[in-house]
């Protein structure tokens, strides 16, 4: 970990365009006002990840060439951490030569069920949403979330578009969700 006082960065947020990424690029903007926070995505979502506080974006084909993403850390030697909201590395793990290589180099998965193979020398946690919220604190993080939203400075993280409304159009959102998504969230209201 780092000395008391110093902030990890850089960072890079793989799945910047999901609600997760896009959530976590807020967050850290907040938390690290002068970080750089890089993140990958397609890259029509590019511009709202820069909006919401990316310092710079990368299309997803950087997993497998990391050179770009090296390249734009300030030192030109790569990132201090992996946020991996989408389970990136399981299928791409040259995603790890994006760290530093003196660095701290750790890496957060959040679970969806799919095992990455993480590299010896790699700090790595894996990231459950509710053990959060029985943590020490965890009981203000939605209190506090409302709070951000209700004062401007977070903003729901992806489009929320509704498919339709009771469990009868349940599977018609499931149709839509099977044709492709991305960077939207589908809604059944009941």
């Amino acid at each position: 970990m780092q000395s008391a006082g110093s902030a990890i960065d850089p960072i890079l947020v793989l799945g910047g365009s999901s609600g997760v990424g896009a959530g976590a690029i807020q967050l850290l903007r907040l938390a690290l006002p002068s970080a750089t926070i890089l993140a990958t995505s397609s890259a029509r979502h590019h511009a709202h990840l820069v909006s919401l506080g990316a310092t710079k974006c990368f299309e997803r084909s950087t997993h497998e060439d990391t050179s770009a993403i090296k390249a734009a850390t300030p030192d030109g030697a790569g990132v201090d951490a992996i946020l991996d909201a989408v389970t990136a590395a399981a299928s791409q793990p040259a995603i790890f030569n994006a760290f530093k290589s003196t660095g701290p180099k750790i890496y957060s998965q959040v679970v969806n069920g799919e095992n990455v193979e993480v590299p010896e020398g790699i700090n790595s946690t894996a990231v459950f949403c509710r053990p959060i919220f029985g943590a020490k604190g965890g009981t203000t993080a939605m209190p506090g979330l409302a709070n951000l939203v209700q004062s401007g400075k977070y903003k729901l993280p992806v489009e929320v578009e509704v498919v339709g409304k009771g469990f009868n159009s349940i599977e018609s959102g499931l149709d839509e969700l099977m044709k492709g998504v991305s960077g939207t969230k589908y809604v059944v209201s009941v």
